[in-house]
Parts: C-alpha cells; sequence; structure tokens
C-alpha cells in the first residue's frame, strides 16, 4: 500500500471521477465520443398532428411543465 499523499490523493480522484456510464461504454469497446449523439429538435411523431412546429411543440411543452 502506498503511502505517499501525491499518489493516495491520485488513487482517490481516479475512483472519485468514475463514471457509471463511460465506464459501461468503455467496457463494451466504444468511446464516449462515439456514443455521443444531439437530440433531434423535431415534433415526436404522436403530435404531429397538434404542433406543426418544434418551437410550437417546445412552447406547449414549457406551458404544460410550468403549470399553465
Amino acid at each position: 500500500m502506498y503511502t505517499d499523499p501525491c499518489t493516495i490523493a491520485l488513487q482517490t480522484d481516479n475512483y472519485l471521477m468514475s463514471n457509471v456510464y463511460t465506464d459501461y461504454i468503455e467496457s463494451k469497446g466504444y468511446t464516449v465520443a462515439e456514443c455521443y449523439r444531439p437530440a433531434k429538435k423535431e415534433v415526436p411523431v404522436n403530435m404531429r398532428d397538434r404542433y406543426s412546429s418544434y418551437e410550437e411543440y417546445q412552447a406547449a411543452l414549457h406551458d404544460f411543465l410550468n403549470g399553465n
């Protein structure tokens, strides 16, 4: 076991900085950059009959979430 304070700090940082999702992605052989995909900005299929644009859908969603 290491008793050097710098080594202990580095080991602690590695433990605290681990992320369950990135660990899983890397365990499957992918990089995090390969799995990043920005969200699509389009009205969901089941809401297309109600909203003609994404901005209109987003405003209605904002009103719904804020109780308006």
